[in-house]
């Protein structure tokens, strides 16, 4: 998959694009095609170095997205391929950011 991704914290130019493995989904979870993202504020912060938790390496970044569901996980009954969701995804509990297609736990139905 393409992504927006940093291996380091620091300035705007620490952020790479490029390759990275094809995310599966896990129990629970559902993988999403982004169709838009938004830069938070919380985006800012976490790549200029302000982590407050562990993140994974490399770090895709961003934190809002919206897109439609293209695989689920083990156990998810809420939602179907082809749901058009929103969602906020930002490296919480060792999870990926969102600026490329990614997978999501933290999404609802729009």
């Amino acid at each position: 998959m393409k992504a927006a991704f940093i291996r380091e914290t620091g300035e705007p130019s620490v952020i790479q694009y490029g390759d990275l493995p094809d995310p599966v989904p896990s129990r629970g979870q559902v993988l999403v095609r982004v169709g838009a993202v938004s830069v938070n504020p919380i985006d800012t912060y976490i790549r200029g170095g302000a982590n407050y938790w562990q993140l994974p390496q490399p770090y895709v970044i961003g934190s809002d997205f919206a897109g439609t569901v293209v695989a689920l996980g083990d156990g998810v009954s809420e939602y179907c391929v082809g749901d058009r969701i929103w969602g906020s995804n930002q490296g919480l509990m060792g999870r990926q950011g969102c600026f490329s297609m990614g997978v999501s736990d933290t999404c609802q139905r729009y």
